[in-house]
């Protein structure tokens, strides 16, 4: 039997967008799960700097990163 419970919310300010989110995950006979991350997306016009940061059950990671429109 798994159970999972997560919630996302974002925040609009001008050309900057800011995200959280946690989510957990519950098995029988298992140990919990926890997830949780930031995430920030600034539009610079035709380019969109994105950062973020998230904790896997334990593991950090960050990602940063650009994204063009043409």
């Amino acid at each position: 039997d798994t159970d999972q419970t997560g919630v996302s919310l974002s925040y609009v300010m001008g050309g900057m967008t800011v995200t959280g989110f946690m989510k957990e995950v519950s098995k029988t006979g298992t140990v919990d799960k926890d997830y949780s991350g930031l995430g920030v997306n600034y539009d610079m016009g035709g380019a969109t700097l994105k950062v973020g940061v998230a904790d896997a059950d334990n593991i950090q990671s960050v990602d940063f990163g650009l994204s063009f429109s043409f």
